[in-house]
């Protein structure tokens, strides 16, 4: 009995680390290869961020607060920087049409 307990225990603890070291590529290529076909233009980030470095400054700091908020905040973060950011950018995007 002692051998077949240790036996599950060695093969529990292999198809662990088959998930643990198994599923980062299927994260991971996904990824790089969006990235082949939607290139981003990283200079026109940079510069768009540091035109309007105030206002990231704010977002930033806006979703760093809300982090150190026990458990709700790990929730709101997240959302609150992807609607911020988004509605900053359509915002300065406005600016700058006629």
């Amino acid at each position: 009995m002692k051998n077949v307990l240790a036996g599950l225990h060695d093969y529990l603890r292999a198809q662990r680390l088959l998930l643990r070291r198994g599923l980062w590529p299927a994260f991971l290529i996904p990824g790089i290869f969006s990235l082949l076909y939607f290139p981003l233009s990283i200079a026109n980030t940079f510069a768009h961020a540091w035109r309007h470095r105030g206002r990231t400054i704010g977002h930033g700091l806006g979703f760093t607060l809300l982090l150190f908020l026990p458990v709700v905040g790990w929730f709101l973060a997240p959302s609150y920087g992807i609607v911020a950011g988004t509605l900053g950018v359509i915002d300065t995007l406005g600016e700058n049409q006629p």
